[in-house]
């Protein structure tokens, strides 16, 4: 074997031990993937035979069974309509960007579900979770691998 061989065997053992680090330790730190690389189409809801066409954008179903199951103890309790434009502010209030921590706890599938009724796009998700700093390495890893998908 030569230098350059040894070189490429070295460089991949190197990359797949990385790879196997990241995969069998979920607590292994995770990049989110720069926010132009995110999607920023809407899913078309009616694509989708489970979702209920009258509950999408910002009366999503899935928007409002995270209100119910997070934020039963607020003063004030927000609504689906709230929700829905806290993805979206600019300049976020605190109480926005606190109801956009509650889309980020929910596990894949309720965000599956939010976005397949056009609760938000995955730019907008990956720009809420950039706001917030959010550290859970699995999650960083499931959104960056729907960085690319489109409706």
């Amino acid at each position: 074997m030569t230098t350059a061989d040894d070189m490429s065997l070295n460089e991949w053992v190197r990359v797949e031990s990385e790879r196997r680090a990241r995969v069998e330790n979920p607590d292994t730190p995770a990049q989110l993937r720069p926010l132009g690389d995110f999607s920023d189409e809407y899913a078309d809801p009616t694509e989708y035979k489970t979702v209920d066409q009258s509950r999408v954008g910002p009366k999503s179903a899935a928007l409002q069974g995270l209100i119910d199951g997070d934020c039963c103890g607020w003063g004030k309790r927000p609504t689906t309509d709230e929700l829905y434009e806290a993805m979206r502010a600019d300049e976020p209030t605190d109480r926005q960007r606190s109801l956009a921590s509650v889309l980020l706890r929910a596990d894949f599938w309720e965000l599956m579900g939010a976005w397949m009724e056009a609760a938000f796009t995955w730019r907008q998700l990956a720009r809420a979770m950039s706001r917030r700093e959010y550290q859970n390495a699995q999650r960083v890893r499931e959104i960056n691998r729907s960085a690319t998908w489109r409706s």
